[in-house]
């Protein structure tokens, strides 16, 4: 019998590795990329978090916790990170709009705070025994802060079923159309079991529950090995059917348009409301009256660009009039002036609108002033 347990967690062990080595092998992957976008760096985050989980299970299987004290801040890390991880993730491979900015940031504030707190707390605390479970974290204190980062992994969770079920994924006849749209419901009830059978494992003390929770976690790494593999283009196509999706339930079915589109010329051209450089899609749907799914619809369908072409596009014409009315002020001025909170995003957006910098904007139009 004793023999068999034995077997048993060797086997155990053994798949812990090669799930390890695997996740990392894709974490690297993703950094070796030749284009490389967020997409690849939420990936990366993904899979290192993966390998977290993965290693301190081993040094927990084999019982050198104590040995390799200071590793017991990776479950933290692991558990603050996956969750804004996985909500941006789903957020960006379901929105084509999505942008990541310094308010996504936000989201990962938790994670560097608590593994500092988790660090400090293991090089200054003895190791003591836990509240409970005992042998899996090195003692109490960090036993609470991960506790406290397993419930902020559930509110990620379901904010991110929140958010497929608001693009409209989580409907039967898409899964039927396309099948491989499953496949993200998968990941997260993946996720999701893993969760569960993690803090089962806290309240009753038996590690079996441990070891279900990291099996679920390594057939979630060879599982997006082999969508990788299998659907290299997986990404493109569920934007290609949310958007068909959203065609079907057009949010704009009973809103009048003409309308809408008075109170957005009022607001663009009366009020300059793009001068406002902390402007976001949900602010300007809130001063127009509609939700914001439908000001994207309203953008992208009715006039052709997405919510930051379209406002980028009002400040660059500003700026244009600022170039040649006020040739006293600086670059870095007109750029204030204009409604950007930067002067290289200024000149990054100038050049992709006007094909030319601003600096040399202002000379063409110089010159062509002293030809006439």
């Amino acid at each position: 019998m004793g023999t068999g347990i034995i077997k048993f967690e060797l086997v155990i062990i053994i798949i812990t590795l090669h799930g390890f080595l695997l996740s990392a092998l894709m974490a690297i992957g993703q950094m070796i990329s030749n284009h490389r976008s967020i997409k690849n760096w939420l990936f990366f985050g993904l899979f290192l978090d993966l390998s977290f989980f993965q290693v301190h299970y081993v040094l927990f299987a084999v019982g050198t916790i104590g040995e390799y004290h200071l590793l017991n801040f990776l479950p933290i890390s692991a558990y603050y990170m996956i969750g804004p991880i996985m909500l941006l993730l789903t957020q960006y491979s379901i929105n084509s709009d999505y942008i990541f900015n310094y308010r996504s940031l936000i989201h990962f504030i938790p994670v560097m705070f608590f593994t500092v707190l988790s660090i400090v707390s293991l090089h200054l605390s003895p190791h003591k025994t836990a509240l409970w479970f005992s042998g899996y974290f090195y003692n109490e204190y960090n036993q609470i802060i991960g506790c406290a980062g397993s419930g902020s992994l559930s509110v990620y969770i379901l904010w991110s079923v929140k958010v497929i079920y608001s693009n409209h994924l989580i409907r039967g006849n898409i899964f039927k159309a396309d099948p491989r749209q499953i496949i993200i419901m998968l990941l997260l009830s993946g996720l999701f079991l893993a969760w569960l059978s993690d803090i089962t494992a806290g309240i009753t003390g038996i590690k079996f529950f441990m070891t279900l929770s990291i099996l679920l976690i390594s057939m979630m790494i060879v599982a997006l090995f082999l969508i990788n593999s299998k659907y290299p283009d997986f990404q493109k196509q569920l934007h290609q059917i949310v958007e068909k999706e959203k065609r079907k339930r057009s949010y704009l079915a009973n809103t009048n348009i003409r309308d809408l589109e008075f109170k957005l010329h009022h607001l663009v051209t009366e009020d300059e409301i793009y001068m406002d450089e902390d402007l976001t899609l949900t602010e300007l749907a809130q001063k127009l009256n509609i939700t914001t799914h439908q000001l994207s619809e309203f953008l992208n369908e009715r006039i052709g660009k997405n919510f930051t072409t379209f406002i980028n596009n009002h400040r660059i014409e500003k700026a244009k009039k600022l170039l040649i009315n006020n040739k006293d002020h600086s670059i870095l001025t007109i750029a204030f002036d204009s409604g950007f909170k930067s002067k290289s995003t200024f000149n990054s957006a100038f050049v992709k609108m006007a094909g030319i910098s601003p600096r040399e904007y202002r000379k063409k139009h110089d010159h062509a002033l002293k030809r006439h």
